[in-house]
């Protein structure tokens, strides 16, 4: 796959082409690869959209800000717009994690996008950053505005468990681990009442216990009556 077509896409050409190499490499595939890139453009994420929603909803208080802002740079915003961008067909991966569908999964796809940030950072520094940043911010606003993202399922299950002024009794329990020490997946499960409702795994324990929320809305909401 020719990575001059994603320059493109991203609407920046980079100077050195190995940043842009690298921001696509996995783990499994070479030791060089985004992980350390990655680091860096979650930083330069987070100062950006921090600052456009400063700007951009000036009557916002802190607590909104900090709220919307996590919603915006959280892993399916980030998955979503991997997507809208095309980017998993350019992941360079080893052939194990090929074969296990490694450029859909959304843990990949969204440091994938932070590791572009980080190699963009690198190469043209922050004022050409920002404008790989903003496409990211505008797209992810537009999502979650119209319902179409949204990263806190632990709130959402809560609340609606909470109708009627029922005590939840809302339970996440972590469940071991996979992966390698420097790639781990962790596993949480969540029981309601006592009960194991739903699974989540993670790239994080706070991804995991949003995927098991996650899951247990779908459960959930696909009933008729809930019985918790």
């Amino acid at each position: 796959m020719c990575i001059n077509k994603l320059s493109e896409k991203i609407e920046y050409q980079f100077k050195d082409e190995a940043l842009l190499r690298q921001a696509l490499t996995h783990s499994s595939s070479s030791s060089v690869n985004y992980e350390r890139l990655e680091f860096l453009g979650d930083a330069v994420l987070e100062l950006f959209t921090s600052k456009w929603l400063f700007e951009k909803e000036p009557n916002m208080s802190e607590g909104s800000l900090t709220k919307l802002r996590a919603e915006m740079v959280c892993e399916e915003s980030l998955y979503s717009f991997a997507l809208h961008m095309g980017i998993g067909s350019y992941i360079i991966l080893g052939k194990g994690e090929a074969l296990n569908g490694g450029r859909e999964k959304p843990s990949i796809l969204a440091d994938i996008v932070e590791a572009i940030i980080g190699a963009i950072f690198l190469d043209g520094g922050y004022d050409e950053a920002a404008k790989f940043v903003l496409k990211q911010n505008i797209y992810a606003y537009e999502m979650i505005k119209i319902g179409k993202i949204k990263s806190d399922y632990k709130s959402a299950l809560q609340e609606l468990l909470q109708k009627d002024g029922r005590n939840p009794e809302l339970v996440y329990k972590e469940a071991g681990k996979e992966g390698s020490d420097h790639d781990p997946v962790f596993k949480t499960e969540l029981y309601i009442k006592g009960e194991l409702i739903s699974e989540g795994k993670g790239r994080s324990k706070k991804n995991a216990e949003q995927n098991a929320a996650k899951a247990a809305l779908n459960i959930l909401n696909s009933k008729e009556q809930l019985h918790v």
